[in-house]
């Protein structure tokens, strides 16, 4: 089939953009959506089943007349969109269709989103009322710029299914971040990876009513006027906990603290739990984001009331991001105990024990050391001279030497 012109697209929009230029800016940057990882994927069968998508994160009554309801979520390969679309009448020739932006990823589309289309760039997908698939690109020729398609159902290199219920279409798309760029037929299909923010629009083409879109106001020549897209793959990270005092006594209050970040999504909630029941319940407390003054870090603070004394606090940090990822900390304690003098009772009397035997210690020495000794013999004097012996005669009286053996005077033998 050859290459068609959506003219009734362009005819519509250009019109619905001129009717709406001095009521709203359609080239100002609007918000952000997210998308989040799954393991799952949905079954495509034009009906959007709550267990299917629950892991999808969900936006209800947006855009243009809040007729969107938008499904967003993703594997490792593909990209799935659910869409419930506001519709009271059933026409197989209307269309749903998603426009993308490639957005910044280093080789495909306008890059920045500066809302400029490059030729055989970006990438267009759709499904009709009865279920044909197109597959397109952004196409300039001459003064003419438009997106164009091959025809239903040639270069399609996704999945969707659609089907009416009651007042409203659901439509179910699987399409790869990794498309076929280079096919003649089909220059440009979408290229990404979950670290890239493309921006998407889209649309549903209401015969007789015309064209419905999101974002409100969006213009799909714009990227610029598409909603940015992020994938959200991760919880977030809590690190660094702490808290103060950290030997808390029944007059203290203790102030728990958490680092806590989200890349992607950013954070929704930051909660502080703690249990003294051992677990069997946990009270709540919300934590608020202050700035460390000692290293400039954004940190989390909450505080846990007075406990009594003996009581065994267990604590833990949750916090949850905007696609609902959720993460929680490991669980601390402590035991709030009564001081004395800023001691711990065991260390204190340990310590008035120990001082008193030391005291005791050094009595003892003291008295040991100051007790009176018994006097000193005096010394001993020395021995008189011995005066040698005075021998006499036994004859006649006469004094004789020692060694004599006959008296000097009478001349007789001394014994």
């Amino acid at each position: 089939m050859e290459k068609k012109l959506l003219t009734l697209l362009l005819s519509i929009v250009v019109a619905l953009s001129l009717a709406s230029f001095s009521a709203a800016d359609v080239h100002a940057q609007v918000g952000t959506i997210y998308s989040k990882y799954t393991t799952s994927e949905p079954d495509l069968d034009g009906t959007i089943h709550a267990s299917e998508w629950a892991d999808a994160i969900c936006y209800e009554n947006v855009g243009e007349d809040g007729k969107f309801t938008i499904y967003l979520m993703h594997g490792d390969d593909f990209f799935y969109i659910g869409l419930k679309i506001k519709d009271s009448t059933h026409n197989v020739d209307d269309w749903i269709s998603i426009t993308f932006d490639e957005g910044d990823d280093g080789g495909h589309g306008s890059g920045s989103g500066d809302g400029v289309l490059t030729d055989k760039q970006e990438d267009w997908k759709g499904i009709t009322g009865d279920g044909d698939l197109i597959d397109g690109y952004w196409d300039t020729k001459g003064t003419l710029s438009e997106f164009w398609y091959p025809g239903f159902g040639v270069s399609v290199d996704f999945e969707a299914a659609i089907d009416y219920h009651v007042n409203r279409w659901e439509v179910e798309f699987k399409i790869p971040f990794q498309g076929n760029d280079g096919d003649p037929k089909d220059p440009s299909d979408l290229n990404i990876a979950v670290d890239d923010a493309p921006r998407m629009e889209i649309d549903l083409r209401d015969i007789p009513a015309g064209f419905i879109v999101y974002p409100e106001d969006s213009d799909y020549k714009d990227p610029s006027t598409y909603v940015e897209l992020k994938f959200d793959n991760e919880p977030p990270t809590i690190s660094g906990v702490s808290y103060a005092p950290t030997t808390p006594t029944p007059d203290d209050e203790v102030m728990v603290f958490a680092s806590v970040t989200d890349d992607v999504s950013g954070l929704k909630s930051v909660t502080l739990l703690y249990s003294i029941d051992g677990g069997a319940t946990w009270s709540s407390v919300t934590m608020t984001k202050f700035v460390s003054i000692e290293t400039g870090e954004e940190k989390y603070k909450a505080e846990i009331p007075r406990q009594a004394s003996g009581t065994t606090v267990q604590f833990k940090v949750s916090a949850e991001d905007n696609v609902f990822f959720s993460a929680e900390s490991a669980v601390a304690s402590y035991t709030v105990k009564t001081l004395i003098f800023g001691m711990e009772p065991i260390l204190f009397y340990g310590l008035i024990i120990g001082l008193v035997v030391a005291i005791l210690i050094v009595v003892v020495v003291i008295v040991l050391t100051r007790r009176p000794r018994p006097p000193a013999a005096p010394p001993t004097p020395p021995a008189p001279p011995v005066a040698p012996a005075v021998a006499y005669c036994p004859h006649c009286g006469a004094p004789v030497k020692p060694g004599d053996v006959y008296c000097p005077k009478c001349g007789q033998k001394l014994k």
